[in-house]
């Protein structure tokens, strides 16, 4: 089951946004952690098995060095607004399936959404012809790329 984590920098209402869809969401303020460093954010997120949704690109880089969360969603979303966001996050979440989001980091922006896979795990991409993906695999079994550019 995926279950998402937001980082202090999402609105609480994002969470609810997410549960209204049927994910399962959890903000970290909702945990008693506001405040808490990115280190206790990488630790719960990877301790639990949260997805942790996030602006920071912080956790990109360290999620490629150890290879610790369960996945990532790094948003280049702006302006970083909920008006904003949530219609992109329903949008990405309708093109994405769940087990597409495990052990890989989904780069998601208001153009393009891409998945790159980090932990080495089936590699099977199904290309959808009402989508238009683009699917480059790098030489390493241990990455793979999938990315789709919005119509909007």
């Amino acid at each position: 089951m995926i279950k998402f984590l937001l980082d202090q920098n999402l609105s609480p209402q994002t969470a609810d946004f997410l549960r209204g869809l049927g994910w399962t969401t959890k903000g970290i303020r909702e945990l008693g952690k506001s405040g808490a460093s990115d280190d206790e954010i990488y630790k719960l997120a990877t301790v639990e098995g949260w997805i942790l949704v996030t602006y920071d690109l912080d956790f990109s880089r360290r999620f490629m060095a150890d290879k610790g969360l369960p996945g990532l969603v790094l948003l280049r979303v702006h302006p970083q607004t909920v008006e904003v966001l949530h219609p992109v996050l329903r949008d990405f979440l309708t093109r994405v399936k769940p087990a597409e989001l495990k052990g890989a980091i989904a780069t998601v922006s208001r153009e393009r959404y891409r998945l790159r896979r980090v932990r080495s795990q089936s590699l099977h991409w199904k290309q959808s012809p009402t989508l238009g993906p683009v699917a480059s695999q790098f030489k390493s079994k241990a990455l793979c790329c999938l990315e789709w550019v919005t119509n909007s």
